[in-house]
């Protein structure tokens, strides 16, 4: 068993310069919490993994394939493996839970 204050994780830049903090890493999954600042953007790529994305704060829009959803706090949207998906703030600031499983951890 593992305790962790999410605020008491180092913030680190992941493969796409986006703020994030690793909060789970196993092979079953790998759950971050990424950090969007006003107008910033997770461009539009793929994984060969399912992606759930749980909204904490802000609003912003995440896009997955064709289809675009306005998200607030407790937004839930999930992402199948090999699809595209993007993410934009429209806040201040946007933060949310990135849940791969199985876990994946793309290449820069």
């Amino acid at each position: 068993m593992v305790y962790k204050h999410m605020l008491e994780i180092p913030v680190e830049k992941n493969v796409r310069g986006i703020d994030s903090r690793v909060l789970v890493d196993h092979e079953n999954a790998l759950m971050k919490q990424l950090i969007l600042h006003a107008g910033q953007t997770v461009p539009p790529h793929q994984v060969p993994v399912d992606v759930t994305f749980f909204v904490l704060e802000g609003q912003g829009s995440i896009t997955i394939g064709d289809s675009s959803y306005d998200v607030k706090p407790y937004s839930i949207v999930t992402c199948p493996k090999n699809t595209s998906m993007s993410v934009s703030a429209k806040s201040e600031r946007l933060t949310f839970l990135n849940i791969k499983t199985p876990s994946y951890k793309p290449r820069g």
